[in-house]
């Protein structure tokens, strides 16, 4: 089953320094990234307030890479500095824990568990954590005749990353003889979604604009500011529900819809009146997705859509013998391209896109009383900025802009015979641009 996890951070310093045998080292705990309600953090400052005292440390607070936590421990005159990350399997839950001692990164292991509140979980963590620490674990507190009984976990010869399954009933795992190697699949985040689908605001605007030659009267461009909108997007990948990790789990599809709302034209035979316009877009397609490294990774998408992009004027309230001279047009292309997103930290990423536009049918544009057949080149870029919110929500904020190029063929009659002379091509090309931009909030597994 998919593990969703963000990367987290915990900062543990153990101090010694000479005393009674009742003194404690003083740990700095902090904040799980991804423990969004700070059970987990809670659950092992627990575990660890017998032996070691919690204190607060200001560099702490947020999330620490390896050289900052390396730093710290030499900063504070520390012995050691662990680092956590929080996943999920299934119904269990992992707690993966690695110690920076005397500066020196030491080796990981896993605790999977389903209850925070477990015995078992409890005693596990403690004793790798003091266990790793050696020399610094302190000799706990008890009654002379008590003292032989105190269990002390045997140490280990090989440094490797291991699993507690500390929710089992079985003796063995009971008596802590149940760590064993775990070839875990790496979990997934905003990164490696298994689906996301996003919904929220957007603004477009267009503009039109014709070259022509030698005319009195030439065809008039086109210009609506943004408008407003509204947006919706997803994406699937199946496999991703197992390995995220995998080849197969990147192959996936994805489609988007989006619709101008209250956008309208001036009605050129009626001054005053204005003509309801019909402009959205949608695509359909499929995806291969590669992730490079450790989470939050760098993914680059391979995509094919098929696109469609309207533009249509609502004529049905025109009166006989009058017309607006503005083509609707009605783009259907097939649209190879790539989408490349790169986390800046485990909060923030960015994301850049772009496809070509191999046209199949512009629409009424092409008809032939309006200007006829045409060549059509063109493609679309997107860039934005992605926000991790929690485990399961993002915010998303994105801009693009299209641009079709249409240089016409001379075959239709707003192309040769706006001026009555039907043996000369009046009208040579058009270039029609979009821009514009969404504010969506996305789900994601």
């Amino acid at each position: 089953m998919s593990r969703a996890w963000l990367a987290i951070s915990i900062a543990l310093v153990v101090v010694s320094a000479p005393g009674p045998a009742s003194a404690r080292p003083r740990v700095a705990l902090a904040a799980f990234d991804g423990d969004t309600k700070d059970h987990a953090r809670h659950a092992v400052a627990d575990v660890l307030d017998t032996d070691l005292a919690i204190v607060a440390a200001r560099e702490t607070r947020h999330a620490l890479s390896d050289k900052q936590m390396k730093q710290l421990s030499q900063d504070k005159d520390v012995d050691a500095v662990v680092h956590g990350k929080l996943s999920s399997e299934g119904d269990s839950k992992v707690l993966r824990l690695s110690l920076f001692v005397h500066g020196k990164k030491s080796a990981a292991f896993d605790v999977e568990y389903t209850s925070l509140k477990s015995a078992k979980f409890k005693r596990v963590v403690r004793d790798r954590l003091l266990e790793q620490l050696g020399a610094t674990k302190p000799e706990p507190e008890a009654e002379p005749e008590q003292a032989a009984d105190v269990e002390r976990p045997a140490p280990r010869k090989h440094k490797q990353k291991r699993t507690a399954h500390v929710d089992d009933d079985s003796p063995e795992l009971a008596a802590h003889t149940d760590v064993v190697a775990r070839a875990a699949a790496g979990p997934h985040g905003a990164d490696r979604v298994a689906f996301r689908v996003d919904a929220g605001a957007s603004m477009t605007a267009r503009s039109l604009a014709f070259t022509s030659h030698g005319l009195d009267q030439p065809p008039p461009p086109y210009r609506n500011g943004p408008a407003p909108g509204a947006h919706v997007a997803g994406e699937l990948y199946p496999l991703a529900f197992g390995d995220p990790r995998a080849l197969v789990s990147g192959i996936g599809i994805a489609g988007e819809y989006d619709k101008t709302y209250a956008l309208t034209v001036v009605n050129p035979a009626l001054p005053g009146d204005r003509f309801a316009i019909d402009q959205h877009r949608w695509s359909v397609g499929g995806r291969f997705r590669f992730g490079f490294g450790s989470a939050p990774s760098p993914t680059v998408t391979l995509a094919v859509d098929y696109g469609h992009r309207a533009f249509k004027v609502d004529r049905s309230l025109l009166p006989a013998g009058a017309s607006v001279d503005l083509p609707d047009v009605e783009y259907v292309a097939i649209e190879p391209g790539l989408d490349v997103r790169v986390p800046v930290d485990r909060t923030f990423a960015l994301f850049a896109g772009a496809r070509a536009t191999l046209l199949r049918s512009a629409g009424q544009i092409q008809n032939p009383e309006q200007y006829g057949g045409a060549h059509v080149t063109g493609g679309r870029a997107s860039i934005g900025l992605d926000v991790v919110v929690s485990s399961h929500v993002a915010l998303r904020l994105a801009g693009e802009a299209a641009q079709l190029q249409l240089k016409f063929y001379g075959t239709g009659q707003q192309a040769v015979n706006r001026d009555g002379d039907p043996t000369t091509q009046d009208v040579t090309a058009a270039t029609d641009q979009y821009y514009g931009g969404s504010a969506t909030l996305a789900v994601y597994y």
